[in-house]
């Protein structure tokens, strides 16, 4: 992840915009492997002018509440629920998550 916001970085330190080309390029360059749709999520929220184009820092921003051990955690879980389509299904997550044996749930 940090080498994929470094290359973000890197490539528009100035004005700060990236465009939804770089955006794919990177992500998929750096082996995040997110598909147009999650790309598409990521502009609707950012995207505030229609333009393709968000703020690398407001996205930044956004991603600094979590630190790289639990982004890693994260992206581990995923990899697991996911199927061969990067999707998760209702089926996977209720085969994978049993809250029941987490202490804090009664």
């Amino acid at each position: 992840m940090r080498k994929f916001l470094r290359g973000i970085h890197r490539k528009s330190p100035k004005n700060q915009i990236i465009t939804k080309v770089d955006f794919k390029y990177y992500t998929t360059n750096f082996g995040l492997n997110w598909s147009d749709a999650d790309i598409e999520f990521i502009y609707k929220k950012y995207d505030i002018n229609n333009k393709s184009e968000i703020n690398f820092n407001e996205f930044l921003n956004d991603l600094q509440f979590i630190n790289e051990k639990r982004m890693q955690y994260i992206l581990d879980f995923f990899n697991q629920l996911k199927n061969k389509n990067n999707i998760v299904t209702v089926k996977k997550i209720e085969e994978l998550v049993k809250p029941e044996i987490h202490p804090e749930v009664k």
